[in-house]
């Protein structure tokens, strides 16, 4: 049968009563059913965006007490929208759903960046526009964003709400956390949330049909560390300007890996220094024979973390 002959069976079915092949075919789109056609997916939409986004009457049983405290707390009431890897919950709901779309997006192409299986657990973001309760708790007087557990608590901040990588950031530390534990270096785990955290945001923005743009300056090379010192951290140094400088020498370092090895051989390399190996022996072991002397390999993230760099 024709394309136009199907048209033309479809149309009368519709149109006619008359018999076809001896079954009397009846009217099947009257008022009567198109309502109850309209009614039935008026309420599938509303139970699909009563799952997407739900007051916070009926939190998360899985909830830390902090995050149940913060939410119970809010003043306007939170609300919260849920994705298939995401829970966010934040006083706007339009806020919510932005940040659930990125991180919906982000987390899937961070995993698969650093070459690890997802999260078997969802993560759960927190937008907060008040930090006092969670530095009570005994977090950093400075911090913007905790990452604790499977819980995201980011400030809600006119500065934060600038970054292109706010989300993204916490998401890279929460990917590695779920992947390798407290197994990864400091100065690894921050380099990679800073570094990988802003590609991956830029990637989220072009797939929207936006460019990411910025300028990173320079800061006081006085302030950092050897890089002996640096990869042997545990905790972020107290000040928070000496802090700043760990953080971008973190960056700079894993950068100037990333560029010496090449990005598909980094997820390897994550790996090995997480079980154990020194990043030294890990790095040079990729360098085809040409390993990189310490002396000039802190001379480079030195001038790095010194030198104004737009991104």
């Amino acid at each position: 049968m024709g394309r136009q002959g199907w048209f033309d069976v479809v149309s009368h079915i519709g149109q006619s009563s008359a018999p076809l092949y001896g079954v009397k075919v009846s009217h099947f789109l009257t008022k009567r059913r198109a309502l109850v056609v309209w009614a039935c997916a008026a309420l599938l939409f509303v139970l699909a965006w009563w799952w997407r986004t739900g007051s916070m009457a009926a939190p998360d049983r899985v909830l830390s007490p902090l995050a149940r405290r913060t939410i119970r707390t809010s003043s306007p009431p939170m609300q919260r929208v849920r994705g298939e890897f995401v829970r966010v919950y934040a006083t706007n709901a339009v806020m919510a759903s932005a940040i659930l779309d990125e991180a919906e997006f982000s987390i899937g192409e961070i995993s698969r960046r650093l070459g690890v299986a997802g999260s078997k657990r969802p993560v759960r973001i927190l937008l907060l526009g008040d930090f006092e309760l969670i530095q009570r708790e005994g977090f950093r007087p400075d911090s913007l964003a905790i990452n604790f557990g499977d819980e995201i608590f980011l400030k809600d901040d006119a500065g934060q709400l600038a970054r292109p990588d706010r989300v993204t950031h916490e998401l890279v530390h929460f990917v590695l956390r779920e992947a390798y534990g407290s197994q990864i270096p400091l100065w690894l785990d921050e380099g990679l949330a800073a570094r990988l955290g802003l590609a991956v945001s830029k990637s989220y923005r072009a797939s929207r049909g936006r460019r990411v743009t910025g300028r990173r300056p320079g800061l006081s090379a006085d302030r950092m560390d050897t890089l002996e010192v640096l990869t042997r951290r545990h905790t972020l140094p107290d000040d928070p300007e000496d802090a700043a400088v760990f953080y971008r020498a973190s960056e700079e370092l894993v950068g100037i890996i990333e560029d010496s090895i090449g990005t598909s051989r980094m997820p390897a390399y994550i790996a090995e220094v997480a079980e154990g190996e020194d990043w030294r022996a890990a790095l040079n072991a990729r360098l085809d024979g040409s390993p990189l002397i310490n002396v000039s390999l802190e001379e480079a993230v030195r001038k790095r973390v010194t030198s104004q760099r737009d991104f």
